[in-house]
């Protein structure tokens, strides 16, 4: 057995003088050799959850990158939207932290105008990290997420935008209930 082998060698080769010092050597190789399959699997973890989303999100990723500056100034253009696009709208700026208030808006619907209205709209959902998605954030998206006008068949029959972020929308709350 190779980690024998190795404090074996060691003992010898340092001349160490007793049995004790050989032990404590065993040991420390058997500590090491734990920590370093634990960073192993922590590593192959991390791997394994990027890829997770990745497959989760690409599908999302696909039908934001559709959605055109004209998609997006036809929603920001409703001044009392349908039930559906404000609420997706809300949604997503749940998953995105993205807080109105600070926007200086007087409601939700202000904000995610400005939201809209945003160059770095797209860049906002392309670099969107999923290790910040946590128990709250589940726990508030998943209103929306039982809700049926919230419904991907049913928001892209009411616009190609909204659609897109319900995917996306659906895609942060599907991966973080893994």
């Amino acid at each position: 057995e190779h980690t024998r082998i190795v404090p074996s060698v060691w003992f010898l080769l340092s001349g160490a003088r007793s049995t004790q010092s050989f032990i404590a050597a065993e040991e420390h190789m058997s500590l090491t050799e734990d920590a370093l399959r634990a960073m192993a699997t922590d590593a192959g973890d991390a791997v394994a959850a990027e890829k997770d989303w990745d497959s989760v999100s690409s599908t999302a990723y696909e039908a934001l990158g559709s959605v055109s500056k004209s998609d997006r100034t036809e929603m920001k253009s409703l001044n009392s939207p349908p039930a559906g696009v404000k609420s997706i709208m809300e949604a997503a700026m749940i998953a995105l932290d993205y807080d109105w208030r600070k926007t200086g808006s007087k409601d939700s619907w202000s904000g995610a105008k400005k939201l809209l209205a945003s160059p770095k709209f797209l860049t906002t959902f392309r670099e969107f990290d999923p290790k910040t998605i946590n128990a709250k954030m589940l726990a508030d998206l998943k209103p929306f997420m039982e809700d049926e006008a919230l419904k991907l068949e049913r928001l892209e029959k009411v616009s190609k935008a909204c659609a897109a972020l319900c995917a996306w929308v659906h895609a942060v709350y599907d991966y973080g209930s893994m």
